[in-house]
């Protein structure tokens, strides 16, 4: 039997994920990555926010939809375990600033149904959407040059980046962050 083509794009984006988790597994276990990275380039941030990214049910949500929110992107995955601990926080903080205009978005380097199965044992108060080949090659290009997880940018109201970190963010670290941003 002859593979079709969407089966062909799922096993490149698996390998790829692959490659990203075992890069992420060299990268922070060394302990080096730096807290924060250079302002990504107005070019990468208008390529992500065009981007239109599946939730694990498959319903497509186009990340435009935010636009004039001050919006948290975190990129994460179900196997990154600071991931996994900022994520509650992150959901705390969406039900304390969503009123004052605040959107956070999880992008998963993940499957779906680890995402589904995920969600459904941790719920979180923001969408997770399903990273496509488009979202992972723009990582590069937003700052993340070596692909590792967590990685979070905080946009202003008009899209502009206004903080980049490579790593786990707490709260109060995050809530700083947003303030002046409200």
């Amino acid at each position: 039997m002859k593979p079709t083509r969407p089966l062909l794009m799922r096993l490149a984006l698996a390998i790829g994920l692959a490659a990203t988790a075992f890069a992420a597994g060299l990268y922070f276990g060394r302990g080096e990555h730096p807290a924060f990275t250079p302002e990504p380039p107005a070019e990468a941030v208008r390529q992500l926010l065009q981007l239109q990214l599946p939730t694990a049910d498959g319903k497509p949500q186009a990340l435009a939809q935010w636009s004039g929110q001050v919006r948290v992107i975190n990129y994460w995955a179900t196997w990154c375990p600071p991931c996994r601990e900022e994520m509650p926080e992150f959901s705390r903080l969406q039900q304390e600033l969503g009123s004052k205009g605040v959107q956070f978005i999880g992008i998963a380097l993940d499957s779906a149904d680890s995402v589904q199965e995920f969600a459904a044992k941790q719920p979180t108060a923001y969408p997770l959407l399903i990273a496509t080949p488009e979202a992972v090659g723009n990582l590069k290009n937003l700052g993340n040059s070596r692909g590792g997880l967590p990685f979070t940018l905080v946009l202003d109201r008009e899209g502009q980046a206004r903080h980049v970190r490579l790593g786990g963010l707490n709260g109060a670290e995050l809530a700083a962050i947003l303030q002046p941003l409200l």
